[in-house]
């Protein structure tokens, strides 16, 4: 009898690990893609895209941590994947902003764009590299646009 139980579980577990697996293949973190033009930068993925203009960028910022009060406007998580339009009560002292979220919460860091119409964007890749490369392409374009 007890035999049979440890088989039973052990079967379980082997199907919940291949059914994990199937699931994360297909619905797995949507790409993320950062296009930065002469005066606008482009996030795109599956789920969600935007374009803004780098002179509406008011601050642009790396964090290792997001902000704890946010409350689901609209958009998809999945697993540790978020990507979507929240509220953010208060962030940093500030009151009342719309945010945007294009990352992995499991990778840090973040990138934090700060937008003049009171909109913050959180962005990421997979590797901190990748993330790092974005924030000094969007830092360089801010640059070359105050030129």
């Amino acid at each position: 009898m007890l035999r049979k139980i440890i088989v039973n579980l052990f079967c379980f577990a082997i199907i919940l690990y291949i059914a994990s697996g199937i699931l994360n293949t297909f619905a797995g973190r949507p790409d993320i893609e950062l296009q930065v033009k002469d005066d606008a930068f482009v996030i795109s993925s599956s789920k969600q895209g935007g374009q803004w203009a780098i002179d509406d960028i008011t601050t642009l910022d790396i964090r290792n941590q997001l902000p704890n009060s946010i409350s689901k406007i609209e958009g998809t998580s999945i697993w540790n994947s978020r990507i979507g339009q929240d509220q953010v009560s208060t962030i940093d002292g500030k009151e009342d902003y719309h945010v945007i979220f294009f990352l992995s919460e499991d990778s840090s860091p973040f990138i934090t764009i700060e937008l003049t119409s009171q909109t913050l964007i959180f962005l990421n890749q997979d590797s901190e590299a990748e993330t790092l490369e974005w924030y000094n392409e969007l830092r360089k374009a801010m640059n070359d646009t105050a030129s």
